[in-house]
């Protein structure tokens, strides 16, 4: 089989998110269905009495899932009040089989997240899909392989290729160490990289995905820059002296820190960084209210805050930087200190 190329790839986490979106929306009102909200929302209710009525005390996730019919077209929103126009269609089953071809891990994730979503609504534990659960953890160790990949490759591009040598490279709450993986083989410098991950169970899946490259890898240089590597268990940077870095990287973090302090993580996260550092960030936002990301079911994991807004993340970084640039509508962003 011919090597993928990577507009081949980009096509195809594009087609992912295409596909996907239909069915995330879908799965938001059958879970409305479920849980009793259908002939509320037939009468009009606002979002206090619906959860209220039913007994949910995730109201940020209802919230998201609302808005997500609204931004479809199924739900009217009027003076705080939602209306039901019409039920979403199922998504093409042939979408749905492309799906469950091309990123089998990811569909795994969406039937186990859906199973706790009811629980998620009302409060209760998900403990399945925690990210100190093994099979959770690797699930979405797989996942980070699938769609969207080709996203985090772009912002790992956005800096691994000019890197000097001597360079300090942070990828904070790096996960099963996919970025890591990404930046060794990007980069042509011999540098300095740590991860900073709180999970046990990410952080070993981590030292053993870059112990597998280290044994399979050819080049000196990437085996030079694995043998100076830093594994730190938390996601404490308060020890960490000023002006240490040169590039810090963040991928699919944002949304488990409450929004309440995202601030203070981005001012941290700029302390740290060298005078002209670069804080590349790759997560998922929601546009506006009623243009959210439709993965709603997200809020399934118990340490998921809501995707950030993309005007307020963008005013958060420019408060904290000196210049701001984004790409895919927010999706990537570089920061410059």
């Amino acid at each position: 089989m011919a090597k993928q190329t990577d507009d081949e790839r980009f096509q195809k986490d594009l087609q992912a998110l295409k596909f996907s979106a239909p069915l995330f929306i879908r799965l938001a009102w059958d879970c409305l269905v479920d849980v009793g909200a259908e002939n509320l929302l037939k009468k009009g209710c606002d979002l206090k009495q619906l959860s209220s009525a039913l007994n949910i005390n995730n109201t940020d996730m209802l919230e998201c899932m609302l808005d997500v019919l609204v931004g479809e077209g199924c739900l009217k929103y009027e003076n705080t009040v939602y209306h039901y126009i019409r039920s979403p269609p199922n998504p093409p089953v042939v979408n749905v089989r492309w799906l469950k071809k091309n990123n089998p891990a990811s569909m795994k994730w969406v039937d186990l997240c859906y199973s706790s979503a009811k629980n998620a609504l009302h409060g209760r534990p998900a403990d399945l899909v925690g990210f100190d659960k093994k099979v959770s953890v690797l699930l979405w160790d797989k996942m980070m392989e699938e769609s969207p990949y080709s996203f985090r490759l772009f912002a790992i591009r956005k800096f691994a290729k000019d890197l000097p040598d001597s360079a300090v490279v942070l990828d904070f709450g790096g996960g099963g160490g996919i970025a890591l993986e990404n930046i060794l083989k990007e980069t042509t410098a011999k540098i300095f990289l740590e991860e900073f991950e709180r999970s046990n169970e990410y952080l070993f899946l981590a030292k053993k995905r870059i112990n597998d490259l280290f044994k399979k890898t050819k080049s000196d240089i990437i085996k030079e820059n694995i043998r100076r590597m830093v594994f730190r268990n938390n996601f404490d940077i308060s020890a960490v002296r000023d002006n240490t870095y040169d590039v810090i990287f963040m991928s699919l973090v944002l949304h488990h820190i409450p929004s309440t302090t995202r601030g203070n993580l981005l001012a941290e996260l700029q302390r740290i960084l060298k005078p002209g550092g670069k804080f590349v960030a790759y997560h998922f936002i929601h546009k506006s209210k009623f243009e959210r990301n439709p993965i709603w079911l997200m809020y399934s994991v118990p340490t998921h805050q809501g995707y950030p807004f993309k005007d307020e993340y963008l005013n958060l970084l420019r408060k904290n930087f000196s210049s701001v640039e984004d790409h895919f509508g927010g999706l990537v962003t570089v920061a410059i200190k």
